[in-house]
Order: C-alpha cells, then structure tokens, then sequence
C-alpha cells in the first residue's frame, strides 16, 4: 500500500503561546436517539453532544427534518427531538459541526451558502439562529472536522487556502475571524478528525508529512 493511503495519527504541539487552549473536552459525534419521525430525509455524518441548551446540531447529505426544509444540517432538541425551524439552511453537504459554548454552533463540509448568504465550506451559526456575518473563513475546498477550544477554532479537511492565505489541510481561526499564525503544513490528500487535549492537537486523516517531518502511519 501507497504510504500516502495509510491513515495517520500524529500529534502536534503547540508553539504559538498566544494561543489559549482549554481543558474542555471537544465535542464529539454520538450515536442519534431515534425518537421521532421521520427526521431527516438523507443521510447524517454529525452529531455534536447536546450543548448548554440541550440541543444538538445534525449534519449530512439531506434537505429536510421533519418535513421542515432545513437543508444539510438541523438544531434537534436532544430531549423531544423537535427540529428549530430557525436555523438557516445549508446548501451543500455538512460533515463536521462543533458547538460554539453559547447555544450556537460552528459547521464545515461542502456548502455554497448558509441561508441565503455565500458561505465556502466552513461558517458559523450564532445563538440566535443567524449566520454570524463576521466570521468567513472561506476554504477552498471540504472541512471534514471542526474542534473549539477557548478562542480558537481547528479545522481540518482538503482545502489549501483559509481566506486566500496558503494552509494545507489544517488551520486555526480566531472566534474573532481572524487567521491565526499556526500554521503546521500537512502534505497528504486530506484531515479527518481533529482532537485536543491540553496543549497539543492531534490530526488524523491521509497524510505523509507535517511540515518538515515524515509522517507515516
């Protein structure tokens, strides 16, 4: 097998103090509880743990939950399972979702626009069911994994560019929208899966090569 086919783990610390990380846990997909119907009409690829409000946000390759046509990704009360039918709908595909810490929440996959606003890929939902306008990341191509930790948003996926500036496969956006300065160049066809735990970050996908470094699973 091609090296560059074999599924990679590999932690990368962080050198950039100004970067705040927190404990937390990062919210992480969990099986969905069946409990109305229909619920969506396609398939779903996330599912956040419930929030502080008890909500969870639903990503994947359907139009409609419930009949109500949310687009590629639904808020669901995680004790009635009721969809809110104020979240704007996502044109495109949603595969990756985290929750924001104040009822809102952060989704990237393949999408051209959240609402009725032009959104690439990655955007963030306030609170209050609206497209937060300030925060456009704009990657040029899929984010497959979403992680939070304190004012800092991972990402992980097959793009090249965050914003027109050169980042290949991962990057970290300030909760301000900002693009950050950490920047660990992977070299591979794509990031799946991002996790954090104290300082350091780890990234799982098809890749060869952080940075300078050989990385062969």
């Amino acid at each position: 097998m091609s090296p560059i086919r074999k599924m990679t783990l590999i932690a990368l610390t962080l050198a950039i103090s100004a970067i705040s990380l927190s404990s937390a846990p990062v919210a992480t997909a969990a099986v969905a509880r069946i409990s109305v119907v229909p619920g969506p009409n396609g398939a779903v690829h996330q599912i956040t743990e419930p929030d502080s409000t008890g909500n969870r946000y639903l990503g994947g390759r359907f139009t409609a939950f419930d009949s109500w046509g949310t687009g590629s990704g639904a808020l669901v009360d995680n004790q009635t399972g009721t969809v809110n039918t104020s979240f704007p709908a996502v044109t495109g595909e949603v595969l990756a979702s985290a929750a924001d810490g104040s009822g809102g929440f952060y989704i990237g996959g393949t999408f051209t626009a959240v609402g009725d606003v032009p959104r690439n890929n990655v955007a963030h939902i306030s609170s209050d069911g609206f497209l937060d306008t300030e925060w456009n990341p704009d990657a040029n191509n899929t984010v497959n994994a979403i992680a939070v930790s304190g004012d800092t948003v991972y990402l992980g996926g097959s793009f090249t560019t965050i914003g027109g500036e050169p980042r290949n496969k991962v990057a970290a956006v300030s909760t301000n929208g900002a693009l950050t300065v950490w920047n660990p160049d992977v070299t591979g066809a794509f990031v799946s899966a991002i996790a954090i735990s104290d300082n350091t970050v780890y990234v799982g996908g098809v890749f060869i090569r952080i940075g300078s470094q050989l990385r062969i699973g």
